[in-house]
């Protein structure tokens, strides 16, 4: 029988995290993909155990192995039958051997025969609280696919009558009615401007325009009341707009086709009209199925004002050249310029725009949304009026100067435009060159649709809203609307929200306009030969002017120069040149502007030395002192953002800034650690960038580890491949978070201490830093005159000297047995207390041998014992909302010591990194010892002093950890 999974990684010796990875995925060794974990040569088992050994202490070799039970109920009485001693500290030893090759697999390698996951059938049955999963093909208890999707009339009834029965159709009038009279202004408002009305070959296409645009409008209607839509009340309806990019597909097919053959340039029109609307609904109904809805948001604001202002330069020069009823429509001829101050055209473009200003302030005073509806109904009932009234005045004689609409075209049916199709005259070249003006009507229109549909679910209070939908409804409607020979349309914002608060927010509703305004379209255009023209004027002026005043002023004090200018610009650009053109430059001079203020902030968002930030590893109080000292020589890059070509030369300036000062200080810089953890990603010449560092850190001699990569990401895998790879010139390493890669260095700086130290005391033997292939960096072995090390020398001997006085002091204590060499080794430092008080105190510790993986307690359990950790590690594990954070207890070190004394639970889970030795009181010992002494209040006293003390470090440690983790 072949062995196991199991059997086969505890057999094979796994000492690296490739092996570790190779023995779960086999395939890991043989990728080309490369991971950045596997890169680095660190195991964090390996710096663990060095952290470990090189906080262990220095005993003789009489040492006594731990006996193989590890019980915690010794008795005080039998604390004197042990034999250990403390030797004096001459002679460095390792405490622990490394563990076997199976202690040093993470727990799912040890133990394979309970899965990560549930499988399938244990899922199923967890998810449905069943003993068995139910079977794939088996039959439903409840429902069945053809129950729950046949047809049903009362299903059909409730879903537009909502439940209120026929008395509903009484109910709708009054929104219906609001509703076809925005349709008609809409109508003369859009639709008799749909062709550029003022050149000969589109002069009488108004009316074909008027059908047009109600033609659209029916089929939005019907597709969003029938599903496409959400909202119950939502009104369909062409866009202002989209009116100047229909001209300009005119003007493109007049330009290509030429005015010689006008039945072609208005087939060719037509179509282009309709192909634009089918190219639009397919663009959105895949952004709908690609769920892509979200990302038009992004869309800068301020280049949608500029396009919205460029629409208001648009109608305000259309009204002009609608009311003033003059031939030429190039307002910035001068001939042009001194036809419209001429009496009578004056009078006619004046008129209009005067009531547009009336009506403009009217609306900034009172807000009622019938405002604007009331006066286009009644102005026209007083025009006529006055036109019986007064005496001598005709229909006739407006219509001859130019006040009232002509009835040449008003008795043509209409569907008279399907007529005008003809593809046997459509110019198909000349349907090529509008496609940029179809792609320009395309994105246009897609903007509007992630913003009316919000601002709508807003207005009306409705939560929960899938642009995503909304999106294939829209595609679905204008796909439908070009298909049958009409335009785009849209949801409209205002149009809907009237429509809804007059009680039009019901299907039925919206099925009713649908029918109403398909019995206008059957009536035919008569009626324009009875509006007047300054009434159609008045409304593309107002529309004009709202429009320049929401790009041009409500912006004035809530942008920035940059963005303001920009609007300028592209409301100047679509005025003087074209609307392709606006939003072409729009978009580059977006581009160009996010590079620049991008580039201003500094992706480097923070640097710190080792005395700041350090690791969370919990060591003795002389390798504190010798860190907080020489911890300056530890550099940490924080990187946030993304990198690109605008950021990372400021970058790359800042940290070759760093290396020049500090090797010209008197506390040179000897590790760099670049911290990506906050990095979303990164381009090209980013890696060139890290090239250069590199390079002028192998000059400087400086290592440089990186920790934070995100190896799912292909740019950290391109970076990781060229920059951080195996064979580069400044021992660059990769370690996956920034504690493991701080915790490393201090390591290395520990262990050139002890190099140091055995120099300075005359000791024999060092403690090695196990490195890839077996190359050992150890700075320190070299005694060359550098900044570095006449450093590192001078903190060494400062720290070497404090500590002699305390291990000559230790020596006394030599002949004791445990603890009460540990408790002075611990307590000596930070106790005003004789020995013959911790003498006194020894009896009430407990020993206990842990194994790794041993768990002292768990994050909630009560506080019943505090610990001093003789040899080995402990690691304590603080679970957190969104965070895990790991610390890592060497010997000489306090345990579990604040909660204990405060009387709280425990705040993290503490478990055996490596087998160790820990003394500790528990809670009946602790009251015990209280009540022997004559003075209880003496011990509490002086154990809740040390305890605060002795966590001062830590919470000093911890809070600039969690402070600058993240900021």
């Amino acid at each position: 029988m072949p062995p196991s999974k199991s059997e086969r990684s505890r057999a094979t010796p796994i000492n690296s995290l490739n092996q570790k990875r190779s023995s779960v995925f086999p395939n890991f060794e043989t990728s080309t993909d490369p991971n950045l974990i596997s890169q680095s040569f660190r195991d964090s088992n390996d710096i663990h155990l060095l952290s470990a050994r090189l906080a262990s202490v220095d005993v003789d070799g009489a040492h006594v192995p731990p006996s193989p039970s590890p019980d915690m109920t010794d008795d005080p009485s039998t604390y004197w039958q042990d034999q250990y001693s403390v030797s004096s500290y001459s002679h460095p030893r390792s405490v622990l051997t490394r563990p076997s090759n199976t202690d040093l697999l993470i727990p799912w390698e040890q133990d394979e025969s309970h899965p990560l996951l549930l499988s399938s059938e244990n899922r199923l049955s967890s998810a449905y609280g069943l003993e068995s999963p139910p079977l794939p093909n088996g039959p439903s208890p409840v429902h069945h696919k053809k129950t729950s999707f046949r047809p049903s009339f009362h299903r059909a009834y409730d879903y537009f009558f909502d439940g209120k029965g026929p008395s509903l159709i009484l109910y709708n009038i009054p929104s219906v009615t609001i509703g076809l009279l925005l349709n008609i202004l809409d109508a003369l408002s859009y639709g008799l401007i749909l062709f550029p009305i003022s050149n000969p070959i589109f002069k009488n296409l108004g009316v074909d325009g008027l059908a047009i645009f109600y033609v659209s409008c029916i089929v939005s209607q019907l597709v969003f009341s029938f599903g496409g839509s959400a909202f119950s009340g939502s009104v369909g309806s062409e866009m202002i707009e989209v009116i100047p990019f229909f001209h300009q597909i005119a003007f493109t097919v007049l330009n290509h086709v030429g005015e010689d053959n006008p039945k072609s340039v208005v087939a060719t029109t037509l179509l282009a009209y309709c192909l634009s609307s089918i190219v639009t609904g397919i663009v959105f109904v895949l952004l709908g199925f690609l769920r892509l809805g979200k990302l038009i948001e992004f869309f800068p604001r301020h280049i949608l004002l500029g396009c919205i202002g460029g629409v208001g330069y648009f109608l305000v020069n259309t009204a002009v050249i609608v009311s003033s009823r003059i031939e030429d429509n190039n307002l910035s001829s001068w001939e042009c310029l001194l036809t419209l101050f001429e009496p009578l055209p004056f009078a006619r473009w004046m008129t209009p725009l005067f009531m547009a200003f009336m009506l403009e302030i009217a609306q900034s005073r009172w807000s009622h949304p019938f405002l604007i509806p009331s006066f286009f109904i009644f102005a026209p009932i007083l025009f006529y009026f006055l036109v019986w009234a007064i005496p001598g005045l005709s229909l006739e004689f407006l219509r001859e100067t130019g006040w009232v609409f002509s009835s040449t075209q008003s008795n043509v049916p209409w569907y008279h435009y399907y007529e005008l199709f003809s593809f046997r005259d459509t110019n198909w070249g000349a349907i090529l060159a509008t496609v940029p003006e179809m792609l320009a009507l395309t994105f246009f229109g897609i903007l509007h649709v992630p913003i009316n549909v919000p601002a709508l679910a807003i207005s009306t209070g409705m939560d929960r809203i899938d642009t995503d939908k909304e999106l294939i409804g829209h595609g679905i409607s204008n796909s439908l609307s070009g298909c049958i020979g009409s335009i785009q349309n849209y949801m409209t914002y205002t149009n809907s929200l009237m429509f809804i608060r007059s009680g039009g927010n019901n299907r039925l509703s919206g099925v009713m306009l649908a029918v109403a305004t398909a019995g206008l379209l059957v009536m035919g255009p008569g009626i324009i030969s009875y509006i007047p023209v300054w009434t159609v004027g008045c409304l593309i002026f107002l529309l004009g002017m709202e429009l320049l005043k929401e790009s041009l002023w409500d912006p004035v004090g809530t942008t920035t120069k940059i963005e303001y200018l920009t609007i300028v610009a592209i409301v100047a650009s679509m005025g003087m040149v074209d609307f392709v053109f606006g939003i072409l430059l729009g978009i580059i001079l977006a581009c160009v502007f996010f590079v620049f203020q991008a580039s201003r902030r500094s992706a480097l968002r923070g640097i710190y030395s080792c005395n700041m930030l350090r690791s969370t590893v919990r060591r003795p109080l002389s390798q504190q002192r010798f860190l907080n000292e020489i911890g300056k020589q530890i550099q940490i890059c924080k990187l946030s953002g993304f990198l690109f070509f605008g950021t990372i030369n400021g970058v790359e300036k800042q940290i070759s800034g760093l290396i020049e000062e500090l090797q010209t200080t008197s506390n040179p810089l000897r590790f760099l650690i670049i911290d990506f953890s906050l990095v979303s990603g990164a381009d090209f010449s980013v890696v060139q960038a890290f090239l250069r560092i590199r390079r002028v850190l192998a000059t400087a001699n400086v290592p440089m580890f990186v920790c934070g990569l995100d190896d799912t990401r292909s740019s950290f895998k391109k970076l990781s491949q060229i920059c951080f790879s195996e064979n580069d010139i400044c021992d660059c390493q990769v370690f996956e978070d920034i504690n493991s890669a701080l915790e490393y260095c201090e390591n290395l700086l520990l262990d050139e201490y002890d190099v140091c130290r055995n120099r300075l005391l005359g000791i024999q033997g060092t403690l090695a830093v196990p490195t890839r292939s077996g190359v050992q960096l150890n700075l320190a072995k070299t005694f060359s005159p550098s900044p570095r090390h006449d450093l590192l020398r001078e903190v060494a001997a400062s720290t070497v000297k404090d500590e002699s006085k305390e291990i000559y002091g230790y020596e006394q204590y030599a002949k004791y047995q445990q603890p009460f060499p540990l408790l002075m080794q611990v307590f000596g430092e930070v106790t005003s207390k004789r020995d013959d008080f911790w003498l006194s105190i020894c009896p009430y510790f407990k020993k206990s041998l842990l194994k790794k993986g041993d768990v002292l307690w768990k994050k909630g359990d009560p506080p019943n014992r505090f610990v001093l950790v003789e040899t080995g590690m402990v690691k304590a594990t603080y679970q957190m909302d969104r965070e895990v954070l790991a610390e890592n207890i060497t010997c000489l070190c306090l345990v579990g010591e604040l909660p204990f004394f405060s009387q709280t639970c425990y705040n993290a889970t503490v478990t055996a990194q490596l087998d160790s030795i820990i003394w500790y009181m528990d809670r009946e010992s602790w009251e015990s010892l209280v009540n022997s002494f004559d003075n209880g209040h003496d011990v509490t006293n002086e154990m809740l002093r040390i305890a605060l003390k002795m966590t001062r470090e830590r919470v000093n440690v911890f809070t600039n950890f969690a402070l600058n983790l993240y900021r």
